[in-house]
């Protein structure tokens, strides 16, 4: 008698028995996607950008505190971007048609309210952690940006919803940026970069995205090659050594870790056969079991 799969039919072996066939059904890596070394770089781009607009932002942040650029410039400098790329990404809306033309007014309803609410906030924003050492402020920032960092949804498409974790990404930039603001001076410097924090972490991404997925790769990978010699350009008055630092972080996250992940994925070993638990059929479940046509 032939050694059949079938654990109710009776057959003469015993229970333990493996048979040669037993392993035809084996197969590795059925549902496990392979990445290419090209695409893991272009790709590695959206990661660079939210490094490299968080470092910007610090740096813009010192230079500030040290009165490096006033508060009139930063806050005319945050204006002029924002309004740029508004322009942009609303050229962009009317020439994807004229059902997108009602997202490009409401963004910018809610960024004029949003920016009065928040000029209305700017006093009391500065005397918020007046009780507080600046150690713990920048801990605390710190901390706000990595979580900033971690729970960015960087596969987001720009049509698409502002998901959970988008919430939480913007909510840590934004509490980082008020812990901030509260070491300036002045209200007016609290004003200037907290505004600049909205137009950074809220909108500029919609942009960004609106590159990426819309326009292709190369004018993302520009977008890339600015931010990143931006930030070596505020830091490198600051300290040569923290400027180096961040381009060996740029070059490592750009060009070794996808190589590092492509030598990874080659020991990937997912096996899978006929001893897998079923998967369920929604198609089939919503189909009455009893309809007989």
């Amino acid at each position: 008698m032939v050694w059949q799969k079938l654990l109710y039919l009776r057959q003469p072996y015993p229970d333990n028995y493996v048979d040669e066939s037993f392993l035809d059904g084996l197969q590795r890596n059925l549902r496990v996607r392979i990445y290419s070394y090209e695409w893991l770089v272009l790709h590695s781009g959206s990661i660079v950008q939210q490094i490299t607009a968080i470092l910007i932002f610090t740096a813009l942040f010192i230079h500030i505190s040290l009165g490096w650029i006033s508060a009139k410039l930063l806050l005319a400098l945050a204006n002029a971007l924002t309004f740029i790329g508004y322009l942009s990404w609303m050229s962009y809306v009317c020439f994807r048609g004229s059902e997108y033309k009602p997202i490009g007014k409401q963004i910018a309803k809610s960024g004029v309210i949003f920016i009065l609410v928040l000029l209305g906030l700017t006093p009391p924003l500065r005397h918020l952690t007046e009780d507080i050492s600046s150690d713990t402020i920048y801990a605390m920032a710190t901390i706000c940006f990595v979580a900033n960092l971690t729970l960015f949804d960087y596969s987001a498409l720009p049509e698409a919803g502002v998901s959970s974790s988008d919430n939480l990404s913007l909510n840590a930039a934004f509490l980082a940026a008020i812990l901030l603001a509260s070491r300036l001076p002045s209200q007016s410097h609290v004003f200037a970069l907290a505004t600049l924090a909205v137009n950074w972490f809220a909108l500029f991404p919609l942009l960004r995205r609106t590159i990426k997925h819309r326009l292709g790769f190369l004018p993302d990978i520009t977008v890339t090659i600015s931010l990143s010699l931006l930030v070596l350009f505020l830091f490198w008055p600051l300290s040569k050594l923290v400027a180096t630092s961040i381009l060996l972080a740029i070059l490592t996250v750009t060009f070794l870790l996808p190589a590092f992940f492509v030598y990874l994925q080659q020991h990937k070993m997912e096996i899978s056969g006929p001893w897998d638990e079923a998967v369920v059929s929604l198609n089939s479940v919503r189909r009455n079991p009893f309809r007989t046509s």
